[in-house]
């Protein structure tokens, strides 16, 4: 796997050009492409900021002619976003608090080059993020203001509701309720505006949108500046309105046809040949379970599915036998998965499932179970008994979690992983990213022995020769694979470190040894 290298355009104030030479190879050993620029002088430093955006600042702190703390000033006055690390002859706490204080975003002594590539990498890391957060920023800000565009100009009533009183409404709200203007109605509680005979439903609906954020729709009788009264259908949902999590209301004349309404939108979410959710859907609920865990917490999995036969079922009984085994497979599926769960189809041969608030060994009984019941159920295409197997993937969902699409490739790169085209396979990023197929593989059976717990630590008694008798052990660690062969200890421990798994394992060595 080819890494990604990074460009960083770097100045280096430092007058000895040795010296530098030594931290931009120390750079580029690491993966970065550096394009260095020396400055010696004020004037030179000025004529760098002037060309373009650099990056980072390597200051030393024994430079004669700028200092950092004047480097650091005259980057601000130019309104740069330039992290300065600087380079201290040696660590005084005092000499990096002073540099730190003046601006300086760390320090580190000179010669320490493995410590300056990790500062560097960080500092690197966080200037990337403000500027992505500055980027969204920007790029939030014109899409509000399209958005509010389309508000005014629409042709649905629209308000927006925070604590019962209007924030915002549009000018087809306005004319609704027989309103001259938006001042006039912001003294409006939104409650007066429905007729007393649609006010306990409008109240319960509000409660059952804020625990369950979905959208809620109801007709309603409205009310009108002039007491006079309309029959209409409100859609509820909520939303954000000037950084304030408020109530959208978006109001339809009643001949509207809630129900046709309704129907439609079921069937866009439904996929016509096994009647189970359809992909959009499905990737929709994915990003509001992201949602959910990073405001919340909540915790879910996602589960890809898919049966190993495809090819050959393809190839003997062609694409009315895949339909065929496609639609018994998604019954078959509905039966076994709980109710609570999301179910859809997402592909020819592949389907996927939402765990709500479950965690991973949840996740892991439920494949397990999928696995082994499906090799006992028999399918039927044109007269023929066939069987097939699952290859599964499990991806959770977490508070570091961005795109659906990334945890659902996530989750099918997890079934590849799949040996025998039976079973299932968690997604770890240390699995992702390991290098040549040998470390792979030693890697997932590490994984697998830790997760399906294979391991087991043993006690070799040492004998002491001299002093005094008390009773020592020396602890061993034997990990096994699926099939019972013990793992080369020699092996798991380097890649084990490598993929960041040793802390776990020495933990569990730690507390087993403890216990007993």
């Amino acid at each position: 796997m080819t890494a990604k290298i990074k460009t960083i355009h770097l100045l280096l104030l430092e007058p000895s050009s040795n010296q530098a030479e030594v931290v931009i190879n120390s750079l580029r050993n690491q993966g970065f492409a550096v394009r260095a620029t020396q400055v010696l002088t004020p004037e030179e430093l000025s004529k760098a900021l002037e060309k373009g955006i650099s990056d980072l600042l390597l200051a030393n702190l024994e430079h004669p002619d700028l200092s950092a703390k004047q480097a650091i000033e005259q980057i601000a006055n130019f309104g740069r976003d330039i992290p300065c690390i600087v380079l201290m002859p040696e660590h005084e706490d005092k000499v990096l608090i002073d540099a730190m204080n003046y601006g300086a975003a760390d320090g580190v002594t000179k010669d320490n080059l493995q410590l300056l590539c990790l500062k560097v990498t960080r500092e690197l890391n966080s200037l990337e993020n403000r500027r992505k957060k500055t980027q969204a920023e920007l790029a939030l800000k014109a899409t509000e203001k399209r958005c509010t565009l389309l508000l005014d100009n629409s042709q649905d009533a629209i308000a927006y509701v925070h604590e019962g009183m209007h924030i915002y409404a549009n000018n087809a709200y306005i004319e609704l309720f027989g309103f001259e203007d938006h001042d006039e109605l912001l003294c409006v509680p939104a409650l007066d505006m429905i007729d007393k005979s649609s006010q306990n439903e409008f109240r319960q609906y509000l409660k059952t949108m804020a625990a369950t954020s979905d959208h809620q729709n109801f007709s309603f009788v409205g009310t009108k500046s002039d007491m006079s009264t309309f029959e209409a259908i409100m859609t509820l949902s909520t939303a954000n309105y000037d950084d304030e999590v408020c109530t959208q209301l978006l109001i339809r004349p009643a001949a509207d046809n809630a129900e046709l309404e309704e129907k439609l939108k079921e069937l866009s979410s439904q996929d016509t040949l096994t009647d189970l959710y359809n992909k959009n859907y499905f990737i929709e609920q994915v990003q509001h379970s992201i949602e959910a865990a990073n405001s919340k917490g909540d915790t879910f999995n996602v589960l890809y599915i898919e049966y190993a036969q495809h090819a050959k079922i393809l190839s003997e009984y062609g694409i009315a036998g895949v339909d065929q085994i496609t639609a018994d497979c998604a019954r078959w599926l509905s039966e076994q998965v709980p109710d609570e769960a999301k179910l859809a189809r997402i592909g020819d041969h592949t389907y996927s499932i939402l765990l709500d608030n479950n965690s991973p060994m949840k996740a892991r009984d439920l494949a397990a179970q999928l696995c082994e019941k499906i090799t006992s159920h028999l399918f039927d295409v044109e007269g023929h008994t066939i069987k097939i197997t699952f290859r599964i993937g499990i991806c959770p969902i977490g508070e570091q979690s961005e795109d659906p699409a990334k945890i659902l490739s996530d989750a099918l790169n997890a079934a590849n992983r799949v040996e025998n085209d039976n079973g299932f396979k968690m997604f770890n990023k240390a699995v992702q990213n390991a290098g040549s197929s040998q470390d792979l593989e030693m890697l997932d059976k590490v994984q697998d022995a830790i997760e399906a717990g294979r391991i087991q630590l043993l006690f070799q008694p040492i004998v002491k020769l001299h002093g005094e008798e008390r009773p020592l052990y020396q602890v061993l660690l034997r990990l096994k694979d699926a099939e019972g062969n013990q793992l080369e200890t020699t092996k798991v421990f380097p890649i084990a470190k490598a993929a960041g798994l040793a802390e776990k394992l020495d933990r569990w060595i730690f507390k087993q040894s403890l216990t007993i």
